[in-house]
């Protein structure tokens, strides 16, 4: 019995890796070409804030030169053939943990009445938004429907999994 279970793991296990399958974690050209834009337009805003305040947004500066270049090497790379999604992910999220503390204290210098300008906490919290965005999108873009059933609803009813359904595959049967 256990020899039967055994091969029914196996089985599954090279179904759920066959070539039939699309990869959940790959991105297309589409992304890629987002993922480019993104790093790009990150770029353009660092430098647009930087020229707005030229002492004060160092490190929003910093971030948007560093994280828009990875990001726009991430599109490059991934319009040239690279497929995986975890360069442009390790990228989005501490350049959205850093724009998140930039624009809390931009917006904390503006409500004590110290700046006048909504100019750079503006700004910035757009390029926030933005990152925010990107980050969703590479988590959660191009997925097929199945991907967000619970788990066992996927392997039963999945599209992309083959035409076999292994319901019974992790129950334990004793006599």
């Amino acid at each position: 019995m256990s020899g039967k279970l055994q091969a029914s793991r196996n089985e599954r296990d090279v179904n759920c890796f066959s070539k039939a399958t699309p990869l959940l974690h790959t991105m297309n050209s589409k992304m890629a070409l987002y993922i480019l834009t993104h790093g790009v337009g990150l770029i353009a805003f660092a430098l647009l804030t930087h020229r707005v305040t030229p002492g004060i947004a160092w490190v929003t500066l910093i971030t948007g030169l560093a994280g828009g270049g990875l990001c726009a090497l991430w599109g490059v790379l991934g319009l040239l053939g690279h497929r995986r999604r975890i360069g442009a992910l390790l990228t989005l999220i501490p350049v959205c943990l850093v724009l998140i503390t930039q624009a809390v204290s931009a917006w904390m210098v503006r409500s004590t009445g110290k700046s006048e300008s909504l100019l750079l906490p503006t700004l910035i919290t757009l390029m926030l938004v933005a990152s925010v965005g990107m980050l969703m999108y590479v988590l959660h873009g191009n997925r097929p429907p199945e991907f967000y059933l619970p788990g066992t609803a996927r392997r039963e009813g999945s599209l992309s999994r083959g035409k076999d359904s292994h319901s019974d595959a992790g129950r334990h049967q004793s006599k």
